[in-house]
Protein backbone atom coordinates (compact mmCIF):
# COMPACT_ATOMS: atom_id res chain seq x y z
CA UNK A 1 0.00 0.00 0.00
CA UNK A 2 1.43 3.48 -0.65
CA UNK A 3 0.03 6.26 1.57
CA UNK A 4 0.24 10.13 1.23
CA UNK A 5 0.87 12.77 4.05
CA UNK A 6 -0.49 16.23 3.13
CA UNK A 7 0.16 19.26 5.29
CA UNK A 8 -1.06 22.43 5.21
CA UNK A 9 -3.07 25.38 7.17
CA UNK A 10 -6.87 25.97 8.33
CA UNK A 11 -8.04 22.81 7.36
CA UNK A 12 -9.45 22.52 10.33
CA UNK A 13 -11.70 25.44 10.40
CA UNK A 14 -12.73 25.27 6.82
CA UNK A 15 -16.80 24.99 6.92
CA UNK A 16 -17.46 25.94 10.58
CA UNK A 17 -20.82 25.83 11.79
CA UNK A 18 -22.50 29.06 11.78
CA UNK A 19 -22.52 30.38 15.43
CA UNK A 20 -19.12 27.93 16.85
CA UNK A 21 -17.38 30.93 17.02
CA UNK A 22 -17.86 34.94 16.47
CA UNK A 23 -15.57 36.86 14.37
CA UNK A 24 -12.49 37.47 15.70
CA UNK A 25 -12.71 35.01 18.79
CA UNK A 26 -9.94 32.80 19.18
CA UNK A 27 -10.85 28.60 18.85
CA UNK A 28 -9.51 26.36 21.67
CA UNK A 29 -6.16 25.28 20.91
CA UNK A 30 -7.63 21.55 20.85
CA UNK A 31 -10.62 22.10 17.88
CA UNK A 32 -9.15 18.64 16.47
CA UNK A 33 -11.84 18.21 13.69
CA UNK A 34 -12.82 19.35 10.48
CA UNK A 35 -16.83 20.43 10.95
CA UNK A 36 -17.31 18.21 7.73
CA UNK A 37 -16.28 15.26 6.21
CA UNK A 38 -12.65 15.43 4.35
CA UNK A 39 -12.92 14.05 1.14
CA UNK A 40 -9.23 14.02 -1.31
CA UNK A 41 -9.89 13.13 -4.90
CA UNK A 42 -7.64 11.32 -7.42
CA UNK A 43 -8.55 12.67 -10.37
CA UNK A 44 -11.98 12.78 -9.41
CA UNK A 45 -12.34 10.14 -7.45
CA UNK A 46 -12.44 10.02 -3.78
CA UNK A 47 -9.84 7.70 -2.10
CA UNK A 48 -9.50 6.61 1.52
CA UNK A 49 -8.91 9.14 3.82
CA UNK A 50 -6.97 7.41 7.05
CA UNK A 51 -6.09 11.01 9.06
CA UNK A 52 -7.19 14.43 8.89
CA UNK A 53 -6.47 16.84 11.89
CA UNK A 54 -3.32 18.57 14.06
CA UNK A 55 0.09 17.55 13.04
CA UNK A 56 1.10 17.09 16.38
CA UNK A 57 4.22 18.74 16.44
CA UNK A 58 3.78 21.94 15.00
CA UNK A 59 0.92 24.20 16.31
CA UNK A 60 -1.14 25.22 13.86
CA UNK A 61 -0.32 22.71 11.29
CA UNK A 62 -2.86 20.30 9.67
CA UNK A 63 -2.13 17.15 7.96
CA UNK A 64 -4.14 15.05 5.91
CA UNK A 65 -3.02 11.38 5.05
CA UNK A 66 -4.42 9.10 2.36
CA UNK A 67 -3.97 5.43 0.61
CA UNK A 68 -3.60 5.69 -3.03
CA UNK A 69 -5.46 2.37 -4.97
CA UNK A 70 -2.93 -0.22 -6.22
CA UNK A 71 -4.43 -0.02 -9.36
CA UNK A 72 -2.67 3.41 -9.88
CA UNK A 73 -0.16 3.33 -13.08
CA UNK A 74 2.71 5.95 -13.43
CA UNK A 75 1.69 9.04 -14.10
CA UNK A 76 1.16 12.31 -12.97
CA UNK A 77 -2.65 12.83 -11.08
CA UNK A 78 -4.53 15.96 -9.87
CA UNK A 79 -5.65 16.16 -6.28
CA UNK A 80 -8.45 17.95 -4.42
CA UNK A 81 -9.45 17.72 -0.79
CA UNK A 82 -12.99 18.97 -0.06
CA UNK A 83 -14.53 19.47 3.84
CA UNK A 84 -18.12 20.38 3.26
CA UNK A 85 -18.41 23.22 0.65
CA UNK A 86 -14.99 24.34 0.19
CA UNK A 87 -12.52 22.50 -2.58
CA UNK A 88 -9.24 23.14 -2.45
CA UNK A 89 -6.90 24.13 -5.47
CA UNK A 90 -6.00 21.35 -7.46
CA UNK A 91 -2.50 20.37 -6.99
CA UNK A 92 -0.13 17.34 -8.66
CA UNK A 93 1.15 14.60 -7.63
CA UNK A 94 3.74 12.14 -9.83
CA UNK A 95 3.56 8.41 -8.82
CA UNK A 96 6.66 6.25 -10.40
Amino acid sequence: DVYVSMFGTGWRFANLVAGLAAPGSPLPLNYEAAAAPVVVEVNGSPVEVTYAGPQMTFLGLDQINFKLPRTLAAGTYSIVVKIGTRVSSTVQLRVQ
